[in-house]
């Protein structure tokens, strides 16, 4: 996605858009529609493993509960999550290189629900980037739903 302007509401309003194209292709089980909004250090193998990554969170979630039926991934949520660079690495989260201070956008998160968000299948974290005058993911993943 090609950036837009400089503002902070432009850049919230594109990474929003950008997150809304990866939940999409999720849904879809796109690995080329997911691929092509990851920077270019993203492989489409690690795309590829991180979708079976998510599906295996799914399972779980329906083999702790297998006493009620639980349908496909249905639907997802857009959680923005303002952090800086520093913060998230404060806090542990382990980033590729390639993410700096230089490219870094900004931190958050999808959440992946089942029939109609009753159930909650798990969140996918991201990191977006600039890539060029693009807006990319450049950091993806998978964590058990709260």
């Amino acid at each position: 996605m090609r950036l837009q302007g400089g503002c902070a509401l432009n850049m919230n309003h594109q990474f929003q858009y950008l997150l809304n194209e990866v939940g999409q292709a999720i849904l879809d089980d796109r690995s080329s529609s997911l691929y092509k909004n990851c920077a270019d250090w993203i492989s489409e193998n690690e795309i590829k493993n991180f979708l079976q990554t998510l599906k295996n969170k799914e399972l779980e979630i329906r083999e702790t509960f297998s006493d009620i039926e639980i349908g496909a991934a249905d639907s997802y949520e857009v959680d923005d999550n303002i952090c800086t660079l520093a913060e998230l690495k404060a806090d542990g989260v382990q980033l590729p290189p390639e993410v700096t201070e230089n490219n870094f956008l900004a931190w958050g998160c999808l959440v992946i629900y089942a029939d109609g968000g009753e159930w909650s299948l798990g969140e996918v974290w991201c990191a977006a980037v600039t890539e060029g005058t693009d807006c990319k993911i450049g950091y993806l993943l998978v964590e058990d739903p709260d």
